[in-house]
């Protein structure tokens, strides 16, 4: 049990040197899918008030909004990526750094045991899926949650019983994606076991 306690401890370690970095890449995240949500609504107005009016010279303001957001879209997320590389490229590298220092402090005989390229796969394998993990899955966790949410509020705020709908069918699609995830993460331990 403390085993497992200390392991989730180390691998906080190499996130906390990043922690001003990590929450400026939740903020990029936030903005941008928050922009993406405004995108839809603003889309809807000006169908809304084309077919009202039929004028194209007052949809002029509404275009360059929509062009505006998705520029300022393009941007954070541009910064997104920028800044989730770099936290998921400095965290390998210190993890590198310490598993190397790990390695160099065992005596002799368990050098001689392992086979060197054995353990530099397993050493560089599980480095780069840990820098995957950074720079994509956080993102893409944190940004689907934020669509997630945004979009059933903006559901609601379009038609209460077309959300609803969509709502009853969020059980489904979660479950759907629990049986893929965890499907996916036995043959990730059973790849790793190879490895």
């Amino acid at each position: 049990m403390s085993k497992n306690t200390n392991k989730s401890k180390i691998d906080l370690k190499f996130l906390q040197h990043y922690i001003g970095w990590t929450v400026l890449l939740t903020v990029f995240i936030f903005i941008s899918n928050g922009a993406n949500l405004l995108i839809p609504r603003i889309l809807g107005d000006s169908i809304d008030n084309f077919s009202q009016n039929r004028d194209l010279y007052k949809l002029s303001p509404d275009i360059w909004l929509l062009v505006s957001i998705a520029i300022f879209v393009i941007f954070t997320t541009v910064l997104q990526t920028i800044l989730s590389v770099y936290i998921s490229e400095r965290v390998a590298k210190d993890l590198r750094y310490s598993l190397i220092k790990k390695i160099l402090a065992q005596p002799i005989s368990f050098v001689e045991e392992k086979d060197s390229a054995e353990l530099f796969t397993n050493i560089t394998s599980d480095v780069e899926q840990v820098k995957d993990i950074i720079s994509q899955g956080f993102a893409s966790i944190f940004s689907a949650l934020i669509i997630l949410i945004g979009s059933v509020v903006l559901l609601f705020t379009i038609n209460v019983r077309l959300a609803l709908i969509a709502i009853i069918s969020l059980p489904i699609i979660i479950a759907v994606f629990a049986f893929i995830f965890k499907n996916i993460s036995k043959l990730f331990r059973s790849s790793q076991e190879i490895l």
